[in-house]
């Protein structure tokens, strides 16, 4: 019987999908060789070590693309969705072992063929797949919550900037007020003189260049 799983992560949502294959001879044969250089046998082994270790952990086998008969209609195929039928939700450690332990043997599999096209495809899914696994295990609810948070805080820092701007508002038409009764008394008066009237009659603490920025616009031509 299997355990309720969890909500995935926002981010495992939408997990790593295969690249575009490489269609440029020269492209790919030099991304051949540097995924050959980095992904020598030592490292995948490494990370072949690493994921087995989680799914013993977990109780389950380490063996990919083997389909398990769970009951007499039902068949698991892939150790992910073992790991899914044991209650480890998409997006957790265990889910991500076996699907990068899977993408291991498929890599493994090419290797042995030789085709240079498959290999550049699978190395590269696998790079992809364990820097997002190593970005949602460690700090999934973090960007889950960030996700979800930032629609709300940006609409409070939106209402936040109509108000900035409702006050600026009604406190540059005071401004400019003034300024067109001075203008109109003195139309020849230069707009530095004109911003420095407004400041002392209306006693105010903005610079004179903000104020006469504002009031420029009602300035004699």
């Amino acid at each position: 019987m299997s355990r309720k799983s969890k909500p995935a992560p926002l981010l495992a949502q939408h997990h790593a999908r295969p690249p575009q294959r490489i269609t440029n001879a020269a492209s790919a044969n030099a991304a051949f060789k540097a995924i050959n250089e980095a992904w020598g046998p030592n490292l995948i082994d490494a990370v072949e070590k690493q994921m087995s270790a989680i799914l013993i952990r977990a109780g389950l086998p380490t063996t990919p693309a083997i389909g398990r008969e769970l009951s007499p209609r039902h068949i698991v195929s892939g150790l992910d969705r073992l790991a899914l039928h044991h209650g480890h939700s998409v997006g957790s450690a265990v889910w991500y072992a076996g699907k990068i332990l899977e993408q291991i043997a498929d890599v493994r599999r090419v290797l042995a063929v030789g085709d240079k096209d498959k290999i550049l495809h699978h190395a590269m899914y696998l790079g992809v797949l364990l820097q997002e696994a190593n970005t949602v295990v460690r700090h999934g609810p973090a960007i889950d919550m960030g996700l979800k948070q930032y629609p709300r805080m940006r609409g409070l820092s939106g209402d936040a900037n109509e108000a900035r701007k409702r006050r600026a508002t009604t406190k540059h038409k005071r401004w400019i007020a003034e300024a067109k009764q001075l203008w109109q008394r003195n139309p020849l008066m230069s707009a530095a003189r004109c911003g420095k009237l407004v400041i002392k009659k209306l006693s105010l603490a903005e610079k004179l260049r903000t104020v006469r920025r504002v009031i420029a616009c009602v300035q004699p031509k």
